[in-house]
């Protein structure tokens, strides 16, 4: 496992992270939360990508390879590219 500086990332209780998983930052900015925080109970497939400094809620899937950007909502499952609005 490699934590990005070990700063901003937030990991709850009970989540699963297979391997492969990124959990990085999105912007160069200094003093914003620039990584994701993942809930209680996230479950993160091999190879997903989080990036940015939003929350995956609480029992949320990501499913393998999937590339998350925006928030995913308590309970709920993201398989595909998230893009902002």
């Amino acid at each position: 496992m490699f934590i990005d500086h070990g700063m901003g990332v937030v990991i709850g209780d009970d989540c699963t992270i297979y391997q492969g998983v990124t959990l990085g930052g999105t912007s160069l900015t200094c003093r914003v939360k620039r990584h994701p925080t993942l809930e209680s109970g996230v479950i993160v497939g091999a190879g997903a990508k989080v990036l940015g400094g939003f929350t995956v809620g609480a029992e949320a899937k990501i499913g393998s390879n999937a590339v998350v950007v925006k928030l995913v909502p308590a309970g709920g499952t993201a398989v595909e590219i998230r893009r902002g609005s």
